[in-house]
């Protein structure tokens, strides 16, 4: 993996940290809003909605990272196993 690859992982978790953290906010600022807005204390369908599709895409981001985090560990495991094995191979021969 070179330089210029780190750099684009840095640059998407950046992004998706970002774009994670605007949707949760967004959406409890607008659930927010339904209660000050006339009618006071009544929300719209819509609103409960759009909180919805925020807290979706909040846990989808969130779960990206940690299904990211898992394959990876798997990867460099199944990594290991086989240098592990070749280093076996190499001292009996």
């Amino acid at each position: 993996m070179n330089k210029k690859d780190i750099e684009r992982i840095n640059d998407t978790t950046i992004v998706r940290k970002t774009t994670v953290i605007g949707s949760f906010a967004f959406g409890w600022l607008i659930t927010i809003a339904g209660f000050i807005v006339p009618p006071l204390g009544v929300i719209d369908n819509s609103v409960i909605i759009i909180l919805g599709q925020a807290l979706t895409y909040t846990a989808v981001g969130v779960g990206l990272k940690q299904y990211g985090d898992i394959q990876n560990a798997k990867i460099n495991q199944l990594f290991d196993s086989m240098t592990d094995n070749e280093d076996e191979k190499n001292d009996k021969a």
